[in-house]
């Protein structure tokens, strides 16, 4: 608690910093022009405190909106019709003098966004997940285009609507302000066969299958790729394994990576979740003297198009397996077999979409090998069986099968070599051989680094062994996000928000908490400002083009937790929003509104291009409305950002 609140002050100090040295700089530039500098504000309205030094009078205003410094002659006074007749006055210098003191605030900020980021360069840099670098893709939505076309997890993307990919953040972008069309070019990669295959797509977007913000577009690519690191707490803490998770009796430890799961090599949490929720099984498959290993789909009898004979051998099957659910309620294979588990023909079924499909139409990647008549099954999940009934049964409980890898070590690694690193030290012949000798009489269970996992029972989250206080509270959470989903107004969004809970409900889990590996992040100062200056001019363009909602930015609250957020990791972190911030109050006050330095400028550029001088009392009038709406507009992400703060303290 006193180290958050030594945080949120700290963070309270660098934006009180930052204004000050912008407004630093005004008064400096003024002071040189031989301007009277009447008041030094921190804030606006009424002064907080204030005092007089060297015949300025500084104070902090109530509202912490910007700053200002007054000039003499900036405001019209009693007695003095024509500002411009003040020799030591703002009006009274020339339009040259007036724009080097509008100018060198801003100038300033963007001068420390710039030395920021040179003492973050010359330090080594900012420690981030390789996540948020990466370019490999973590997960690609199944019902999209995209997947269509065979771009899978894994698969490198190198630019996206006609920029360089460089990671997580761009993708954001692209979802909130890019356009109706996405453009995406990149490599297909086979990493057992070390292949890469050059692809340039242009794909419709469409509204984010996950998400429950209106207005986030994809074009299929739902997440980057990430490590699934079992290890201690980043304060290198304890990392147990909750009561009653599935994971308890798998042989995890620390140091562990999952790489692989049910036949598909693994790239990010999600990629393992949709592996975890899919009803398929692994079988160890014996044909013409070889064996090999398919995943197959695990169905209900009742979707499958049996006839009267099959439904008896079935029911036969499941009194010799000793099961007592109804026959219509068990789970089996989309196949017609002998009682020894031979294969003998393929079995329609009844899908998702309610149309009737056949093994060969759901076959997607490599591992979904289709069964063929005289194909005998020997193993499900790694484990043995003879007869079909023993299948039957053994086909009830949904079993995943894991490899990880162990190193002990997990090194900070440059973000230019991360990507390159993610699956170094793998010996694609030895995962390859450990996979195929699933289920065998001789099975492979390690290969020097890499190991297979004991099969995992995956669990609902009330499934879990949760005392009846967590239960209850889940429970509750549960009823208050129903109320919330029952309350949206429009029924197409409150029945999707509603299947995207339900389907929440029921989601299998390996009650295991992953991490994400920790790269090193430095480029150069110049490529960070630049970085900086790209994101605020497509961020305005957004706006002014409606494609971006205010409500998507940060306003004062959101500034000063992302400065607390960068005290909190460290000091490389808390410099590069201190600089980030600065970069943007600089950019953002060379806009040409009136109430800003940028306005200011254009009054004194109009001043020299027509020769004529603009009446201050005009210039006063053209302020007040502009200043109404930047309070108006403070106000209004003040109520954002609370929002936005209390919705996540609430969940």
């Amino acid at each position: 608690m006193i180290q958050n609140l030594a945080y949120l002050v700290l963070a309270l100090l660098g934006l009180g910093f930052l204004i000050f040295i912008h407004e630093l700089g005004h008064y400096f530039m003024a002071r040189r022009a031989k301007m009277t500098v009447e008041v030094f504000s921190i804030g606006f309205g009424k002064p907080l405190c204030s005092w007089n030094w060297q015949g300025v009078k500084w104070q902090i205003g109530v509202l912490p909106l910007g700053g200002f410094v007054r000039i003499k002659g900036m405001e019209r006074k009693k007695g003095v019709d024509n500002l411009y007749l003040i020799p030591d006055g703002y009006f009274g210098k020339s339009p040259w003098q007036r724009i080097k003191v509008a100018l060198m605030g801003p100038l300033v900020n963007l001068l420390f966004g710039l030395f920021a980021f040179s003492l973050i360069w010359l330090s080594g840099g900012r420690e981030k997940f390789f996540s948020e670098k990466t370019r490999l893709i973590g997960w690609v939505d199944p019902h999209s285009k995209l997947y269509e076309l065979e771009v899978r997890p894994g698969d490198e993307l190198l630019r996206l609507n006609h920029r360089s990919y460089g990671g997580a953040e761009d993708l954001l972008y692209a979802a909130v302000l890019d356009g109706k069309d996405a453009v995406i070019q990149g490599y297909k990669i086979n990493y057992f066969k070390g292949l890469k295959e050059e692809f340039d797509y242009k794909l419709p977007t469409y509204p984010h299958p996950g998400g429950v913000v209106q207005n986030v577009f994809t074009m299929g690519i739902i997440s980057p790729a990430a490590y699934l690191l079992y290890d201690r707490s980043s304060e290198g803490g304890e990392n147990r394994l909750p009561q009653g998770s599935p994971m308890k009796e798998s042989g995890i430890q620390y140091k562990d990576r999952i790489i692989w799961a049910d036949g598909e090599l693994v790239f990010s949490q999600r990629h393992l979740i949709h592996l975890v929720n899919q009803s398929t099984t692994l079988l160890t498959v014996q044909r013409e003297g070889r064996s090999f290993v398919a995943r197959v789909l695990r169905l209900k009898v009742s979707d499958l198009y049996l006839g009267v004979f099959e439904k008896g051998e079935l029911d036969d099957w499941r009194d010799e397996a000793k099961l007592k659910e109804r026959l219509q309620d068990l789970y089996f294979i989309p196949y017609n077999l002998s009682s020894t588990a031979v294969v003998e023909n393929a079995l329609s079924f009844l899908g998702a979409d309610a149309k009737e499909h056949c093994p060969e139409t759901v076959a997607r990647s490599e591992i979904d090998t289709l069964l063929q008549k005289g194909d005998r099954i020997l193993a499900v999940d790694g484990k043995a069986i003879s007869l079909t009934s023993e299948l039957l049964s053994e086909l009830q409980q949904r079993r995943v099968c894991l490899i990880v890898q162990h190193e002990e070590k997990w090194p900070v690694v440059s973000w230019k070599r991360a990507d390159a690193d993610f699956f170094s030290g793998i010996s694609w012949q030895d995962l390859s051989r450990m996979i195929q000798s699933l289920g065998t009489e001789n099975p492979l269970s390690q290969s020097d680094s890499l190991r297979f996992l004991h099969p995992v029972v995956p669990k609902t989250m009330m499934e879990l062994s949760l005392n009846p206080g967590q239960k209850a509270a889940f429970l509750n959470e549960w009823e208050s996000q129903k109320k919330e989903i029952s309350a949206i107004k429009d029924p197409k969004e409150r029945e999707r928000v509603l299947r995207l809970f339900e389907r929440e409900q029921k989601r299998l889990l390996l009650g295991i908490n992953l991490r994400d590996r920790v790269i090193s992040y430095n480029p150069d100062p110049f490529s960070m400002t630049y970085q900086v200056f790209a994101q605020v001019g497509r961020t305005l363009v957004g706006l002014f083009t409606g494609a971006l909602h205010p409500k998507h930015l940060a306003g004062p609250v959101g500034i000063v937790q992302a400065i607390h957020y960068g005290w909190s990791v460290g000091i490389q972190e808390a410099l590069y929003w201190l600089g980030l911030i600065s970069l943007n109050l600089g950019l953002l006050n060379f806009l040409p509104l009136p109430v800003l330095d940028g306005g200011h400028i254009c009054f004194s550029l109009y001043e020299i291009i027509t020769k004529k001088r603009v009446d201050p009392k005009i210039i006063e009038k053209i302020i007040i409305p502009f200043f109404i709406l930047i309070v108006l507009f403070f106000i209004y992400m003040v109520y954002s950002d609370l929002s936005k703060l209390f919705t996540y303290w609430l969940k």
